[in-house]
């Protein structure tokens, strides 16, 4: 036998070796380690996965895709795609690169095994762009309320999230340990409400040229440095804080904000006694506010 002959059979050895492989990989059980790794006990997002595929290069296939975060909200993206670095790949820190279309636009990220535990992982770097949100509609202690905007943003991890251990002994990503700083602009904003306190002073709606937000990522909250935004009625400046709580929907409120003086719509309202008796000069200093309680069953008072 020649050479040649050695490297044919051999090359029809692995090609045969590679299509078994990919024609047997069992998708459902692999869907459903990977939906057991990421939904920790403690998590306030809930994943879904219906099956698990190997692409090419390094790369795994995720199908029928979908996140729980609570208050009939599921976010279903197209397809997911996880794929390892290579230049990773003989480090005991392995980087996985994730890329996904979700609702016209893309979210990308890039998150670091830590240490040889592929159960335990951190987040790095996280993006989203042009994705549109479609008139979703919620419940909340102030009444019904439909959203529609786009939205982009970044996130990046300043340090390694911390892990703790599950009853197998196996370590687990702590889902509120992230530490971090990213940006966001909502633009197109546009929401409608019903049976709320704003129907009363004839705003059934609220919209917004654009909105800005800066945020930190703390141990089991959110900071929000500074969140503006601004429309052809109200102008709007935001900050506080949101500490996370299981179910979602438990998440405490501590904000304070500012209906702007400049805004429009509080021009109806300047020369009112009874308003001047209540929040003061709001030509000059806008009208100050606060929000507090549960994301589910938030609280506005001024």
């Amino acid at each position: 036998m020649t050479l040649k002959s050695i490297w044919l059979y051999l090359l029809v050895f692995i090609a045969a070796f590679v299509l078994f492989s990919f024609v047997s990989f069992p998708a459902q059980k692999a869907g459903r380690y990977v939906e057991e790794i990421l939904n920790d006990g403690d998590a306030f997002v809930r994943f879904s996965i219906g099956s698990v595929r190997p692409g090419l290069p390094f790369k795994l296939k995720f199908a029928d895709v979908a996140l729980e975060t609570g208050n009939g909200l599921n976010i279903v993206p197209d397809g997911v795609d996880a794929s390892v670095s290579p230049l990773s790949l003989f480090n005991s820190q392995k980087e996985i690169h994730i890329k996904s279309n979700i609702y016209g636009g893309q979210v990308t990220g890039v998150f670091q095994t830590l240490g040889s535990d592929l159960n335990a992982f951190s987040c790095q770097d996280l993006s989203w762009s042009k994705i549109y949100v479609d008139r979703y509609q919620y419940q909340t202690g102030l009444g019904t309320v439909t959203l529609s905007c786009d939205i982009q943003g970044e996130f990046h991890s300043d340090s390694p999230e911390s892990t703790n251990t599950d009853k197998k002994g196996r370590s687990r990503k702590k889902t509120n340990g992230v530490t971090g700083n990213g940006t966001a602009q909502v633009l197109n904003f546009h929401s409608e409400m019903k049976e709320t306190w704003l129907n009363l002073i004839s705003l059934s709606q609220v919209d917004f040229d654009q909105i800005g937000i800066e945020f930190k990522s703390l141990p089991g909250k959110v900071e929000l440095i500074r969140c503006t935004a601004r429309g052809p009625l109200i102008n709007v400046s935001l900050k506080g804080d949101l500490t996370f709580a299981v179910p979602i929907e438990q998440t405490q409120l501590s904000l304070k904000g500012k209906i702007l003086a400049d805004s429009p719509y509080l021009a109806k309202f300047a020369n009112r006694a009874e308003v001047k008796s209540m929040a003061g000069n709001i030509s000059k200093n806008g009208i100050s506010f606060y929000i507090k309680g549960t994301l589910g069953t938030p609280k506005i008072g001024i």
